[in-house]
């Protein structure tokens, strides 16, 4: 996720850019950001739900499914939380923030380096905890 939010940057930096030379661009060039988007989504949502099925006991399985989709939940929240936040301490003295109306005046590329930085800093500590996993014995 960090990978996608760090390409997602990058391209919403080229697209600033072009702005501010007064070059025209499109709305559509945002679009294949929300594929790459959805792409780190899809890479850790399938694999979080398969290492449940592997490593869960049976009678917790589905219970531990449900745990999976209610993290999903409470990232939308905190997400909502995190744009609130950001958007309350960047518009300050009548200027846009970071997220603006308008795209081009906005930086949202500030917000995704933000997020990022976030995404990196969680996959620190995921593999801090990871490190110290025990993989499931299974006995036949």
């Amino acid at each position: 996720m960090a990978c996608a939010m760090a390409v997602v940057t990058l391209v919403e930096m080229k697209l600033l850019d072009a702005t501010c030379h007064g070059e025209s661009v499109s709305i559509v060039w945002r679009m294949p950001l929300y594929f790459v988007l959805a792409d780190g989504e899809v890479f850790y949502y399938i694999a979080q739900l398969e290492f449940f099925y592997k490593e869960a006991q049976e009678k917790m399985k589905r219970m531990c499914t449900s745990f999976a989709l209610l993290t999903v939940a409470l990232g939308s929240y905190m997400s909502s939380l995190i744009y609130a936040v950001v958007d309350a301490l960047t518009a300050t003295g009548g200027r846009p923030g970071w997220i603006s109306d308008n795209l081009n005046e906005g930086h949202l590329d500030y917000f995704f380096w933000t997020m990022a930085a976030l995404c990196t800093l969680n996959f620190v500590v995921y593999s801090g905890f990871a490190r110290n996993y025990k993989v499931k014995t299974v006995v036949s």
